[in-house]
């Protein structure tokens, strides 16, 4: 296994959280549905994209990761050095940036289903006047995709201090 297969593993497995994240998101489109009688009709579609969307981004974030894995893996390994715990060939920078890469893949997906339906808030609350609870929430779940997608483009430029591998 060389470190380009392991960002691939990495790749993949994230892929199946967005997976596991995606399903577990299908119950608010469930229970949206069941509650459309009780939402008032001009509110119904945005509801109803709210709840949506953000399955349907996870399920692509998800079919990326696990299909092009391996591309991925290209992308974001640095060379082809075979991996030997043994050897201490898997240092201490290419394990900082598999968990770069893992824990900004998971704040993102946490995040996504919050953002999503954050916009869908906005554009229904745009007609009645946004509340100050929308904007503090909107900049609180805005940091979170920020951190994620920092962390996970940060460990492509990762370098450690001289002797400090």
């Amino acid at each position: 296994m060389t470190k380009t297969d392991l960002f691939a593993l990495v790749a993949k497995i994230s892929g199946f959280y967005l997976l596991v994240r995606a399903l577990e998101a299908l119950q608010y489109v469930g229970v949206t549905i069941i509650s459309l009688s009780s939402i008032p009709a001009d509110q119904q579609s945005g509801y109803l994209i709210a709840s949506v969307f953000p399955v349907i981004l996870l399920l692509a974030g998800a079919f990326a990761l696990i299909k092009w894995s391996a591309r991925i893996g290209i992308l974001l390994g640095v060379d082809e050095t075979p991996i030997s715990l043994n050897n201490d060939v898997l240092g201490k920078e290419t394990l900082l940036k598999i968990v770069y890469a893992g824990i900004g893949v998971f704040i993102v997906a946490n995040a996504i289903p919050k953002f999503t339906q954050l916009i869908i808030m906005l554009t229904i609350q745009g007609t009645t006047g946004i509340g100050a609870n929308t904007w503090v929430s909107f900049v609180g779940v805005g940091m979170q995709l920020f951190i994620g997608i920092f962390l996970f483009l940060k460990q492509r430029n990762l370098k450690l201090r001289p002797g400090k591998q």
